[in-house]
């Protein structure tokens, strides 16, 4: 893809549905971090959003963010229905037990904590 490098790109996810987000899982958090969208590119995907993810070093935490462009959000600082999709990856990554914490970050330049 071309906003995505292929070499950063762990796996991608997508329900074919117009209300379901495009998830991708990043091979490092460095990426995610660094990482400057051009929302006319990101409007270019099915769905409503596109999610980001990666983990951290830190034991089983993940950092994700999410771009809306379709609905006037090019950046949403924390998205509860985002992690409907990206807890239970997670959760299946690291094979968590169900009464497991995981935590997550979201965010670039505000951060919120879930």
């Amino acid at each position: 893809s071309k906003v995505f490098p292929k070499e950063e790109v762990y796996k991608v996810f997508h329900e074919d549905s117009p209300q379901s987000d495009v998830l991708v899982v990043l091979k490092n958090e460095s990426f995610l971090h660094s990482f400057v969208p051009d929302q006319e590119m990101i409007s270019s995907f099915p769905g409503r959003g596109v999610i980001i993810t990666a983990k951290t070093q830190a034991e089983k935490t993940f950092h994700s963010r999410f771009f809306c462009p379709h609905l006037g959000i090019p950046e949403d600082p924390v998205t509860g229905s985002a992690h409907c999709m990206i807890a239970p990856f997670w959760a299946k990554e690291w094979n968590a037990e169900s009464s497991e914490w995981l935590n997550a970050v979201q965010g670039s330049k505000r951060i919120g904590h879930l």
